[in-house]
């Protein structure tokens, strides 16, 4: 007899079912508790000493069972799946659980918790029993080839949800899910290092030609492999926007770049690169979009709209991707949202395909991310039905040297080209909340999700300004630096009269449901570095007094940059990329230190590396992230020169840990003067040794400098 009776199948519950599954089992202690989910969490927490204790003991590594009819076969392929999240949930997932739950019921399957347990072996069971999946997430996965993942993808033809996050998947992986996918609506190959974006040709194009190009919609694929060079990544991804007409999400770096080459209609750029993959060339296939483009305006013409009905389908499809990254209300707020406007925004996608008449071709995209601000005219005339947009002005400001007004307006001209279209908005600025207002307004009122980072505060009024520009916000986030002055508030006794009035005036967001307000306060940011008396500080890649080797003064740098101030914490140490490869091999990650490497030029953090930053700014950022938020306490500087003279001339609490050496020796690389009218010399300082100290011939001082209030 079956431990649950079937459920009955209704439209609603499979809505709820699938929503559980991609946000993951959670408990809400607020609501009293289903007798199935408690019988569930029972089944949970007595898997290892009652449900697989028999099995794992007598017959798991002893025999390969390609079926097994346990306490599990009958059980529906829905309490499957929730079971299966309550385990993942609770790290309660184990090998011996895993093979008595991979059941032919199953249409939903996600390891990424449980990513160490994935091997060859687990592989063939689930190709085995598993044929029924829709949904397959192996994110993290990486002791399985790409070989394995080519024989397990082979046997999924029912896939529409696909992540290979962070595996070993490559080109021939793609070309598999290709070929026997033919379902697949969303993709996830997001940090594949061995995938390049050539790679990614033929989700677009293949011989045979395999006729799946229509019904795929989700692409994510950043942080991938290097092309060969940058031109390649830009030609493929122009490729993938002019060969996937389905396509309605896309996150992969080079699509602004991409937008601009087809805006400007730079295809003999990209000839080298086609003949080399042996593709169609961007010419032709643009000429083939544009055809196909008015074809298609003129039949919504000559149909009145009757066609926006099927448009709109695809997007209820493409939107319920959206609900992991949404609690259920909000994404009930959004679908409303897009149906609503649906309708409109089609007759406008129109309008803007017939003024541009057939010399230009548009896509279907809803969702971009990581887009620079430089791209986003471009990607506004050839995305021009976008709803989610996220986009990073900080890239900009540093390689242009724009200031944060000057960026501000572009981006509110930029924005203002899809103004009352826009639902979910993310924006990394670098300036002040008052210049953003504008961008804001531009963007119109329709905006249901907003998400801020690095904004400066500024007063109260700009962001009184912001909430009345964004009336219709269900989600709000903004991760604020704090002003550099408090506010004066010598005229409260003043305006004690006013308030009723004031309070009553003030703008609200109604269908808030979600508030995240960040104060982001500033870290104090600790430099170490031994220096010449002429304030060099190394000599072809080395120290300047190599080969003599200075061990108390190691160990002091050990000591500094090691020990935590509070206990279960960690430092962190940042440190360029020249200063990252000057560090012997084998001593790499510094242990017991969170290592962070800076560089504009890597694409992902180098072997060994915890994580990797474009710059100093976005390093702070990360640093208060949700994953390393509690993880982190102090945070060290340690090179090279260009960080050193970035942190000594900046703004904030800063101190200097110097080690002074006595001797000169020869150097190139050198550090700015200690200005002491930024700094004062500490007379101690906790766990810094005084007075004059010498090894090997050389003498030398710790010295600790404190900056000044700004």
């Amino acid at each position: 007899m079956p431990l649950f009776r079937q459920l009955e199948h209704t439209l609603e519950r499979e809505c709820r079912r699938k929503k559980k599954c991609k946000n993951e089992w959670t408990e809400d202690e607020d609501k009293p508790s289903k007798l199935t989910g408690l019988c569930l969490q029972s089944l949970a927490e007595n898997m290892k000493e009652m449900w697989v204790k028999d099995y794992a003991q007598k017959y798991m590594d002893q025999y390969f069972f390609r079926y097994v009819m346990g306490p599990f076969s009958s059980l529906p392929g829905e309490l499957l799946e929730e079971l299966l999240c309550i385990l993942s949930s609770r790290n309660l997932l184990t090998r011996a659980a895993l093979h008595l739950l991979l059941l032919p019921q199953l249409s939903w399957l996600s390891l990424t918790s449980a990513c160490s347990l994935v091997n060859a072996n687990l592989c063939s069971l689930i190709k085995i029993r598993c044929q029924n999946l829709q949904s397959l997430d192996l994110s993290g996965a990486q002791n399985i080839s790409a070989s394995v993942l080519c024989e397990l993808l082979g046997s999924q033809h029912r896939l529409s949800f696909l992540s290979l996050a962070g595996t070993l998947c490559d080109q021939r992986v793609i070309s598999v899910v290709c070929r026997q996918c033919p379902k697949l609506k969303h993709l996830d190959v997001s940090q594949c290092l061995h995938l390049t974006p050539a790679g990614l040709l033929p989700l677009a194009y293949q011989e045979p030609f395999v006729k799946n190009a229509n019904i795929f919609s989700s692409l994510l694929a950043l942080d991938i492999g290097l092309a060969e060079n940058e031109s390649d990544a830009v030609a493929a991804v122009a490729f993938l926007l002019l060969s996937l007409p389905g396509l309605q999400r896309l996150a992969v770096e080079g699509l602004g770049q991409a937008c601009v080459l087809i805006q400007n209609k730079q295809f003999e750029l990209t000839e080298e690169f086609t003949s080399r993959e042996g593709v169609p060339l961007l010419k032709d296939l643009w000429a083939k979009r544009t055809q196909e483009d008015h074809l298609k305006e003129s039949s919504l013409l000559s149909t009145d709209g009757e066609e926006s009905f099927t448009l709109e389908g695809k997007i209820d499809e493409y939107l319920s991707l959206e609900e992991s990254q949404t609690d259920a209300s909000d994404s009930t707020d959004i679908n409303e949202w897009t149906t609503t406007s649906g309708e409109g925004c089609e007759k406008d996608g129109c309008r803007s395909r017939a003024c541009n008449g057939r010399d230009s071709v548009t896509t279907s995209l809803r969702d971009v991310q990581g887009l620079s601000l430089d791209t986003l005219e471009a990607v506004g005339k050839v995305c021009p039905e976008l709803r989610v947009l996220s986009l990073d002005c900080l890239q900009s400001s540093a390689d242009d040297n724009i200031d944060s007004f000057e960026q501000a307006t572009v981006l509110a001209r930029g924005l203002g080209r899809f103004s009352g279209q826009l639902h979910c908005l993310s924006l990394q600025f670098a300036g002040l909340l008052s210049e953003l207002v504008p961008a804001l307004k531009a963007a119109g009122s329709h905006l249901l999700s907003l998400t801020l980072e690095g904004i400066k505060a500024d007063g109260h009024t700009p962001l009184l300004e912001l909430i009345h520009a964004c009336p219709r916000l269900t989600s709000l986030t903004i991760h604020l630096d704090p002003p550099r002055n408090n506010w004066d508030g010598e005229d409260d006794e003043e305006e004690e009269g006013e308030d009723e009035g004031f309070l009553s005036n003030l703008p609200c967001i109604p269908h808030l449901r979600s508030l995240t307000l960040k104060i982001v306060m500033s870290r104090i940011l600790n430099c170490i570095v031994a220096v010449c008396p002429d304030m060099g500080i190394g000599k072809n890649g080395n120290l300047p007094w190599h080969p003599i080797r200075l061990s108390n003064e190691f160990k002091h740098f050990q000591k500094m940059t090691m020990t935590p101030s509070v206990e279960g914490k960690k430092n962190v140490v940042l440190m360029g990329r020249k200063t990252w490869f000057s560090i012997p091999a084998a001593n790499r990650p510094l242990k017991n230190r969170i290592n962070i490497v800076l560089s504009r030029e890597l694409k992902t953090a180098p072997e060994g590396a915890h994580y990797l930053a474009s710059d100093l700014s976005s390093a702070l950022h990360l640093l208060d992230s949700s994953e390393l938020e509690k993880q982190v306490d102090q945070v060290w500087i340690i090179g090279g020169s260009a960080l050193y003279k970035e942190v000594m001339e900046s703004s904030g609490p800063r101190r200097l840990f110097v080690t002074q050496v006595l001797k000169q020796f020869d150097c190139d690389t050198f550090i700015p003067d200690i200005n002491m009218d930024k700094y004062k010399l500490l007379p101690e300082f906790p766990g810094v040794p005084t007075g004059l100290q010498e090894e090997n011939g050389v003498q030398y001082m710790f010295e600790v400098y404190e900056s000044t209030k700004d």
